[in-house]
């Protein structure tokens, strides 16, 4: 697939090879944000989700904080405005 065959998203290219990036090497050489913002494009569409990630990673003190919150501390987070 090229760049100009994606959906025409502000943020498609860059979710396109985060997923190649993963689907060719698995998580190796992902940072912390990134597997977070690879999980939340699954289920956020037309939306940049790498801030979001980071401040995830931030607020929880890193991937293993993050994956133990709670649905309520990770509703906390604020979607930024587009």
């Amino acid at each position: 697939m090229k760049i100009k065959d994606l959906p025409k998203y502000p943020h498609a290219g860059h979710r396109q090879r985060l997923r190649i990036r993963f689907l060719q090497s698995g998580l190796d050489g992902f940072l912390d944000y990134e597997i977070v913002e690879l999980l939340l494009t699954l289920g956020t569409p037309r939306q940049d989700c790498k801030q979001r990630a980071k401040q995830v990673i931030k607020k929880f003190g890193g991937l293993r904080g993050a994956f133990d919150a709670t649905i309520e501390d990770l509703q906390q987070i604020k979607r930024k405005a587009t």
